[in-house]
């Protein structure tokens, strides 16, 4: 029957019409990746992410922004390049309304509403929201300067 899912994760409950998609799906809580890489071996959950991945490798960049000529080895690049020129934002936040063109600029944003701050600093313990604040914040404990005074 269309629309019917009567495969469900018994981890979260999401549910599936496939049962292949929901076992495919079941490898988001157990971490594993059967799909390595032969060239430098990362490794995948799906063997299309893995044949995606390879065109890194390759150099090859046939997919081209038809308004910018950028190339990408991958459509899916290509496809969230795009939205720079269309203006779309379809990660909305459900807290508050704000849209995202990126998901993870969207779950950086969720971390505002939620007080989340998953980088802790191991010299002090002080906490913060983003990585790059944490690198930063690192330049006090090594005496680190990057930038010269004029």
């Amino acid at each position: 029957h269309l629309g019917e899912k009567p495969f469900r994760c018994p981890a979260c409950d999401r549910e599936f019409a496939v049962a292949s998609r929901m076992m495919e799906h079941q490898r988001v809580h157990s971490g594993e990746r059967p799909f390595p890489c032969p060239t430098c071996g990362k490794c995948f959950t799906k063997s299309s992410n893995l044949i995606e991945h390879q065109t890194l490798h390759t150099g090859q960049r046939p997919f081209k922004c038809a308004d910018c000529g950028v190339a990408f080895a991958q459509p899916s690049r290509l496809a969230r390049h795009q939205r720079i020129h269309t203006g779309e934002r379809p990660f909305p936040c459900a807290q508050c309304g704000q849209a995202f063109a990126r998901s993870s600029t969207l779950k950086r944003h969720q971390q505002i509403h939620s007080g989340e701050k998953g980088f802790l600093c191991a010299e002090c313990g002080r906490a913060f929201r983003i990585a790059s604040e944490l690198a930063q914040h690192i330049r006090v404990h090594n005496g680190e300067r990057p930038y010269q005074c004029e």
